[in-house]
Order: C-alpha cells, then sequence, then structure tokens
C-alpha cells in the first residue's frame, strides 16, 4: 500500500484550511467544485463525508488541494484532525479520482451567460489565471456578467469571509483582467443570492 502525504496550510482566512494531497482530487485541472451541503455531493463520497462533520461550512476542491471553510464558532484543533483522518481514509481506498467527472453540474462558472467575444475571454482569463490564484487561499470566483466595461463576479469559499476580498477583487482579480482583457473598465462584486 502506498503512503500519501496530506500537508495542512492556513490561508488569508482563519477559518479556512487548505489540504494539499499528493493525489489529483479532480479527474481535470482546470476547474474548482464548491460543495456547500451534502445534497451537492453526487459522486463525491469524500466531500460528503467531510460536510458530514459538525462544523464544517463548506468544501472547495481544486486539482490536489481540498480548501475546508469551518462556520465560525468553532475551532480548528479538533475538526483538523478529523478532515486530515476522512481524507487519509480515501486516499488509502484509492479512489482515483476523489470527484467523477459526473459533477459537472458543480463547476460554478456560468460559461453560457454570454456568447459575445469579450466575455468568453474573460471566462478564459478566470478560469486558467485567476481561478488557480484564489483557490491557493481556499476561494472560488464565478463570472457573472459583462457589460459596458463592468465584469461582476461573486466571489465565493475563503473569499466570501476574508476580510481582503476587497483588495483581492480591485487590486487583483481587476488588474489581471484589464491586463489580458483591455476592455475591462473595472470589476466589482455581483449582489445576487445563489
Amino acid at each position: 500500500m502506498m503512503l500519501h502525504q496530506i500537508r495542512v496550510y492556513k490561508t488569508l482566512s482563519p477559518h479556512v484550511l487548505e489540504f494539499v494531497l499528493d493525489k489529483c482530487v479532480l479527474p481535470v485541472n482546470d476547474k474548482c467544485l464548491v460543495f456547500n451541503s451534502k445534497n451537492e455531493c453526487n459522486n463525491a463520497p469524500l466531500v460528503a463525508q467531510l460536510l458530514d462533520l459538525e462544523g464544517i461550512a463548506s468544501v472547495i476542491c481544486s486539482n490536489s488541494c481540498i480548501a475546508v471553510y469551518k462556520h465560525l464558532e468553532y475551532e480548528w484543533k479538533e475538526l483538523k484532525l478529523q478532515v486530515s483522518r476522512i481524507i487519509d481514509e480515501n486516499l488509502k481506498l484509492d479512489l482515483s479520482p476523489f470527484i467523477s467527472e459526473a459533477n459537472k453540474s458543480h463547476d460554478r462558472f456560468n460559461k453560457t451567460n454570454s456568447n459575445d467575444n469579450i466575455s468568453q475571454r474573460i471566462y478564459a482569463v478566470i478560469s486558467t489565471v485567476i481561478r488557480r490564484a484564489l483557490a491557493a487561499d481556499g476561494g472560488d470566483i464565478d463570472f457573472v456578467s459583462y457589460e459596458n466595461g463592468v465584469v461582476s463576479v461573486m466571489l465565493r469559499g475563503a473569499c466570501q469571509g476574508c476580510p481582503r476580498a476587497a483588495f483581492t477583487l480591485k487590486n487583483g482579480i481587476e488588474n489581471v483582467l484589464k491586463q489580458y482583457i483591455p476592455e475591462v473598465q473595472s470589476v466589482v462584486h455581483a449582489n445576487i443570492e445563489d
């Protein structure tokens, strides 16, 4: 039996820990999947087990990383050990991958939002550059719309409660999009609920 390594990292948000594995979690490496309830966990038994833990609010999976977001009133001292144990047990089962391709419906990007060329370019930059940067700190992003130079997005995961979210939006996401797509004038956080 192969021994697997799980590295745990703090993120900018004290409510999110990142569990980095030496194995791929997703069958493809260009997206993140966000799970906010056990009902969303079809074909994702590992995530369902994590969301069964009292105190876990959501789970974000990317290539070889599982970002776990806890409820504010819980402490990581106990949860960290429980999460590590569940991940380790699933690694020993040698599930390849942990999350099946059948969960495509949880790709949080709204790819069908618009067929115009600028929206397609924005989606491409978000999915290839920005998403990976946010996932490194347990966050995720949804592209909502593009209209008259203004890009609307929704920050998810660790980015939702992060005190630096406004900074990330303006000095990170907006600057990157402007660099790749000159038509972008600003980026705003969309005020819509799931």
